[in-house]
């Protein structure tokens, strides 16, 4: 039974439990485990570096889930470096432990990065207005928490003129 729930922004300490909850969600596809875990804290520093908007649903004291937008060009310079600096320590890390698993994964990060250009270019969509991250954990899919991460990041794209956005 969940007895409360806070929204609110990301903070470093919600960044274990996030990168957790991208584990079980989408980086679990090699036989080793705490290379899954580097992946998805990865995948997670990579979005917070691109990201000017964060919101984490906080389920009894736990992070739970999390919506990250980008509006316009990405502000903050220190903060984005600091996560820049962590994926790519990340990646080395992942080199070293399964240097193939982590070529598969940058080759698929590229992929899916021309795709999204690809897409963009051909669509109406401007490419600053970008829901980066949407991510809930599985025991708490079906209460709404997901519902509330995604509005929030689009109403703080709206608040900046948005009228558009893409995730």
């Amino acid at each position: 039974m969940v007895s409360r729930v806070l929204y609110r922004p990301f903070d470093t300490e919600d960044f274990d439990a996030i990168a957790l909850i991208l584990q079980q969600l989408w980086h679990n596809n090699s036989d080793n485990d705490e290379y899954n875990r580097l992946e998805a804290a990865c995948d997670l520093a990579y979005c917070l570096s691109s990201s000017t908007f964060s919101q984490v649903a906080v389920i009894d004291g736990q992070a739970r889930g999390i919506s990250l937008a980008r509006a316009g060009q990405s502000s903050g310079a220190t903060v984005k470096e600091h996560w820049m600096d962590t994926e790519r320590a990340l990646l080395s890390q992942m080199r070293e432990l399964e240097p193939d698993a982590c070529a598969e994964y940058l080759s698929f990060v590229r992929a899916t990065i021309r795709t999204n250009n690809r897409l963009l270019e051909s669509s109406p969509l401007p490419h600053d207005n970008e829901v980066t991250l949407l991510a809930v954990d599985r025991d708490v899919h079906g209460l709404g928490v997901g519902t509330v991460l995604l509005d929030a990041a689009v109403s703080h794209l709206s608040s900046l003129g948005a009228t558009r956005a893409h995730l």
